[in-house]
């Protein structure tokens, strides 16, 4: 363990996927960053997870996907019995995730951060932490490891404590509560890979890595009786697990151990506040059924990063950090709300209880306009305009390693900004679209930019999602 300095620019209070990402990309930006782990979180019991193939570029920025396909096997596939009545086997093939034990895929991400400078204390805690906004430097955490108490002073806090966070915060329940109890099995006749299903009332996840113990769980509302307070753990889990048609008969014998946490999906309204941010489950816990827990807890961290360095390096442009990391929060409680309502619904249709149709609530909205034209692209003499209802905004977008305003379009039936697409700036090209112009015009304006293959491109998909039209006035 690293001894911390007096004061640094960023302190990251826990050692998550997200605080570590955090702290690892700042720490890459040069800032003194000090990242404190307790090292008793409920995943470093050991229990595995699942890590879907889109987390790769992540790992990639992280530097640690090399040692994460040593350390680690990919999933072979998975079983699911969901909306129908009879299971279904996927297996993956180049595109597959890993099969991570958790606490030693944390622990390899502390390291990561750990190479990139950042102060590491583990295991530690921060017994207090207190903003001073007149101070120069406004945090002031106190933090005990290794017997002894010290002051630390930060700049920012960025609070990856998990579920219940560090920082005091309202937390908004988005569905009924949902329980989850796990086991550890030494020994089970699943095969390799994930198992899902869902039964009337609650619903089973299974991951059995190679050569590790496998980890299957349980989740259920804790209201509705499933688990009688009477009963120890142990015993209400084994008859959960007894109740599944894919698992009941592969677990011979008992757990290793069992364990039990809160699923409920909660989302703060707030994920940001004077030198403070909020990353990971502080910030939104996801629904475990998304499958997307790691992933979007790496994607904020790293955001998060970006927002810390803009406010320390760039001040003039704090207010566009705020507002892309706020609005990257709004969408990913969005498209969580969206997603796991989306896999409710299906068991809904099939069981009909409370326990799915309570779950099933969002509706999605169409992003981009239904309409599409008869053509590809519009005709070299057609005159174009936007689409009706197609509006140019301000947006905060990520450029480099700082966040800025650019202009973007706001599409038909979508409250979703579109600065960029193919890395094209199709904002700032739309927001200087005179009505009437030519589409050749508009082409060989645009090729001195983008060049020509790139602006034909361009306007092709403006025309065909309507952004663009033909101005017959």
């Amino acid at each position: 363990m690293s001894r911390a300095p007096s004061s640094v620019d960023v302190l990251v209070i826990g050692g998550g996927p997200a605080g570590t990402a955090t702290a690892f990309r700042a720490a890459q930006l040069g800032h003194t960053v000090c990242l404190v782990e307790n090292g008793s979180g409920f995943w470093g019991r050991g229990f595995a997870q699942s890590l879907p193939p889109s987390v790769m570029p992540m790992l990639d920025v992280l530097g640690v996907r090399a040692e994460l396909e040593t350390e680690f096997t990919r999933s072979p596939g998975v079983t699911v019995l969901w909306g129908g009545d009879r299971p279904k086997r996927r297996e993956f093939e180049e595109a597959s995730g890993f099969q991570i034990e958790r606490g030693a895929f944390d622990q390899m991400l502390c390291e990561a951060a750990a190479r990139t400078g950042t102060i590491v204390l583990k295991p530690a805690n921060v017994v207090d932490v207190r903003r001073s906004p007149a101070a120069a430097t406004p945090w002031l955490a106190e933090i005990e490891a290794d017997g002894e108490r010290f002051g630390l002073r930060a700049s920012i806090v960025v609070d990856a404590a998990g579920r219940r966070g560090k920082i005091p915060a309202v937390r908004t329940l988005r569905v009924p509560p949902l329980l989850c109890i796990l086991g550890e099995w030494a020994a089970c006749d699943l095969g390799t890979g994930s198992v899902v299903e869902a039964a009337p009332n609650a619903w089973y996840w299974a991951c059995v890595p190679r050569g590790r113990p496998a980890t299957v769980a349980v989740f259920f509302d804790p209201r509705s009786g499933l688990s009688a307070d009477r009963v120890s753990l142990a015993s209400a889990y084994n008859r959960l697990i007894g109740a599944s048609r894919l698992l009941g008969d592969k677990l011979p014998g008992s757990p290793v151990r069992v364990a039990a946490c809160d699923a409920s999906s909660r989302f703060v309204q707030k994920p940001l506040d004077q030198n403070l941010i909020r990353v990971g489950e502080s910030a939104l816990t996801l629904d475990p059924l998304s499958s997307q827990g790691i992933q979007t807890s790496l994607a904020s961290g790293l955001q998060a990063a970006i927002v810390a360095n803009t406010w320390l390096r760039r001040p003039t442009c704090a207010m566009a950090a705020d507002v892309f990391y706020r609005e990257r929060h709004e969408e990913r409680v969005r498209r969580s709300q969206i997603n796991s309502s989306k896999f409710y619904g299906e068991a809904a249709e099939r069981f009909g209880t409370p326990f799915w149709l309570q779950r099933c609530l969002v509706k999605e909205t169409s992003e981009m306009p239904e309409q599409r034209p008869p053509s590809l692209v519009p005709d070299p003499l057609v005159r174009l305009r936007l689409g009706s209802g197609v509006g140019i905004s301000r947006t905060a977008v990520v450029r480099g390693d700082f966040a800025e305003y650019v202009h973007a379009i706001v599409p038909v039936n979508s409250g979703r900004a579109v600065a960029f697409h193919d890395g094209v700036p199709v904002g700032d090209l739309a927001s200087r679209l005179m009505p009437g112009t030519r589409a050749l015009d508009v082409v060989q304006a645009w090729s001195g930019v983008l060049g020509e293959a790139a602006a034909l491109r361009t306007l092709a998909w403006m025309w065909q999602t309507g952004i663009v039209v033909a101005d017959i006035a």
